[in-house]
């Protein structure tokens, strides 16, 4: 009885939290930064006073801090500052957990599944209408009229996307792994399993979709799968696959979103939109007019305003690039963007390296590769999708030492 009160406790807190999001700014802050800023303040001290960093974790202190060469420090202090906390949660979350709840698996998971349920749960109460958020939901009428981008609590739509997606995943990884036991937990977190489906499907961001397929390609290494276990797989695929056509064919929304079909200006007709909603033309204005820098602005960018302002110059519309890669090049320079690279290559590293012998080596494994997803056609990882993967690697690796230090134990015995 304890464990539900708590869960429910929780839960109220969890939708209170991203339910205040909604509310108008105060002092040039967010809502969403006024509370998330202090926390990451916190985590920050605890890390930067314990243990030894990975390499993936010094990248990323390295690339928050080099925004703080950039000019835009003296005209635009506040948006290096917003800049800086959002490259952090990832490895402040990893090094905290590392610190405070060490190997313990148990914890670990149970945190894991909570939270993915907490996200599945949020979007059940708004998709069902007992909540609804403060500021409504994004208008999609660009492609279909009377349309919104769904985005549960969870603000902008590629965030909650990836919340959608990362929830997913997880809950996908509690079936495969066996964690839901009994009747009643396998109903329950099937249950959310498709409202997390649904949602994504809602959202209407075609990033979330890609990353989804992507991650469901790559969580399985099919140099290990058995004939009877491949044919499944291969036949799970062949009915997706052909109910997305079904879809594409019958399903107005889901094609014009696919195709790029717009109401007024349609940028395509009736085949896929390559051009990812005018990104490419924001990205190779991005390299162009990072091009054109000085010596300092080469190494070390102009800030987010003049990106913006680049932009809507070239294209008219005041936008960041849409890719994480052009914008650390072009906002913050080519020191940024060297960085940038060295923290995802650092982290795959940290992947294969400790998740050899983890039953959750495949969910890293294929999260990581739809972050990079992400990041290429969005930018960095949204607060809640950074917790939650930090607490996969977290697992992964506390999984991964409990199998190395079983075997090592057997030899021993041997």
């Amino acid at each position: 009885m304890r464990f539900y009160i708590l869960y429910i406790v929780c839960f109220v807190a969890f939708v209170g939290v991203h339910y205040m999001e909604g509310l108008p700014p105060v002092g040039g802050f967010s809502m969403a930064q006024l509370w998330k800023i202090p926390i990451l303040m916190y985590l920050l001290f605890i890390c930067m006073t314990s243990r030894r960093k990975y390499a993936f974790e010094k990248s990323a202190y390295y690339y928050s801090i080099e925004s703080f060469l950039c000019p835009a420090i003296i005209t635009n202090p506040l948006s290096i500052i917003i800049f800086a906390s959002k490259q952090l949660p990832l490895v402040l979350f990893f090094g905290f957990i590392k610190k405070k709840l060490g190997d313990d698996i148990n914890i670990l998971e149970r945190i894991l599944f909570t939270l993915a349920q907490f996200i599945c749960l949020t979007s059940l109460l708004t998709l069902t209408g007992m909540v609804e958020p403060i500021r409504g939901f994004m208008s999609a009428e660009a492609f279909i009229e009377d349309m919104n981008y769904y985005s549960s609590l969870f603000g902008a739509p590629h965030a909650a996307s990836s919340y959608f997606f990362i929830s997913v995943m997880v809950l996908i990884t509690g079936f495969v792994l066996k964690r839901f036991r009994s009747l009643k937990s396998k109903f329950f977190n099937g249950t959310l399993l498709g409202v997390a489906l649904l949602s994504l499907f809602e959202a209407y961001v075609r990033t979330g979709w890609l990353m989804l397929i992507v991650a469901l390609i790559s969580y399985f290494d099919i140099r290990q799968l058995s004939y009877k276990k491949g044919f499944k797989y291969l036949l799970a695929i062949l009915i997706c696959s052909v109910g997305i056509i079904y879809l594409y064919q019958t399903n107005d929304t889901f094609r014009v979103r696919i195709s790029g079909e717009r109401i007024y200006g349609s940028s395509s007709t009736g085949t896929v939109d390559t051009d990812g909603s005018g990104r490419r033309t924001f990205w190779a204005n991005g390299v162009e007019q990072w091009s054109k820098n000085d010596i300092y602005g080469l190494f070390f960018g102009k800030g987010y305003d003049a990106v913006l302002d680049d932009n809507y110059h070239t294209s008219g519309l005041r936008v960041f690039s849409h890719n994480q890669f052009v914008d650390s090049l072009a906002q913050y320079g080519i020191i940024s963007l060297i960085l940038l690279l060295l923290f995802y290559m650092n982290l795959y590293k940290f992947i294969k390296v400790h998740g050899r012998y983890s039953p959750y080596y495949p969910l890293c494994r294929s999260v990581f590769f739809a972050t990079i997803v992400f990041s290429f056609f969005q930018n960095e990882m949204y607060f809640n999708y950074a917790v939650i993967f930090a607490i996969i690697l977290c697992l992964m690796q506390a999984t991964n030492k409990r199998f190395c230090s079983n075997i090592s134990n057997k030899h021993y015995l041997i």
